[in-house]
């Protein structure tokens, strides 16, 4: 995997002071995928990955063109059209699918103290965004700028990062409410991972924790936890319609359709020790589990 180190400047650091970024970040030209899990208090619920898929003109003006994909793995040729942005004058600008109308997203060129107005169709709406400080966040062994923000009504700060988005998710700033929403896990930038702001250090959501016993989940058994060769799934009274198992990096390393109401094996024995995730939908909803090999 080929690293791609940026160029940048820094300001001498004397002792108790910060580092600030010298050079702009702007929004990525291409090969870039924010993983952005949607959260519904406390609980992760859904996995989907945003990527640029190519240039559109609108209005006249050139813009990348988003694709949403809610695939483990981004594919920029399955992905669904979501909206256009451009960069300008170091804000980025956005224009939703089936509009012409542009929008404000985020500001970079912002001073501590101001106040910014975002009109965010996929939070609040239009939204008063505070200010608070400025400062720098090392990524990939460079300095980017990290702008600082809070709301009047309260609510869970974020954080905006130069040619990332926020800590919500590419298309969420001005999204406020604490434990619901939408989280950025991952942010990768020519197959290399940028930044990661997950709480399982994964680019994948999980939403049972592990131990060392059995798991029953929906009328679903699954054994043995940590697996060393053969994992156990027992549905008992519902359908399994297909299997996805994932490494913690999000690459699909089994894909399996089913249509059984027994005891299906799959084997372990190959795959490296580490963190899995396993996705089992059935006839009635989607199980996720995380699986642990030994």
């Amino acid at each position: 995997m080929k690293k791609i180190f940026l160029s940048f400047i820094i300001i001498p650091i004397l002792a108790g002071q910060v580092a600030f970024a010298q050079n702009y970040y702007s929004f990525p030209d291409s090969n870039a995928v924010w993983t952005i899990a949607t959260i519904d208090w406390g609980n992760y619920t859904e996995n989907k990955k945003y990527g640029i898929i190519g240039d559109t003109l609108i209005n006249s003006i050139n813009y990348k063109k988003i694709g949403l994909s809610p695939d483990t793995s981004f594919n920029p040729i399955n992905a669904e059209y979501f909206c256009a942005v451009r960069d300008y004058n170091k804000k980025w600008y956005f224009i939703e699918k089936d509009s012409l109308n542009e929008k404000l997203l985020y500001d970079f060129d912002v001073s501590e103290g101001s106040t910014l107005v975002i009109d965010n169709p996929w939070a609040y709406g239009i939204t008063e965004v505070y200010i608070d400080s400025i400062d720098s966040i090392e990524i990939n062994g460079t300095y980017r700028k990290r702008i600082n923000t809070s709301f009047p009504l309260g609510g869970f700060p974020e954080q905006w990062i130069e040619g990332i988005g926020c800590n919500n998710g590419l298309f969420y700033s001005g999204y406020y409410l604490f434990d619901y929403g939408h989280q950025l896990l991952c942010f990768h930038y020519n197959d290399s991972l940028y930044y990661l702001n997950s709480p399982n250090d994964s680019c994948f959501y999980i939403t049972t924790n592990i131990n060392d016993k059995n798991i029953l989940l929906d009328n679903i058994l699954i054994y043995p936890n940590p697996v060393k060769n053969t994992l156990i799934i027992n549905n008992r009274n519902l359908f399994i319609q297909k299997i996805e198992i994932t490494n913690i990096l999000g690459g699909i390393i089994k894909y399996e359709k089913y249509n059984l109401q027994n005891i299906i094996s799959i084997d372990f024995s190959e795959y490296n020790k580490g963190i899995y995730f396993i996705k089992i939908y059935n006839n009635k909803n989607l199980i996720l589990n995380k699986i642990i090999k030994i």
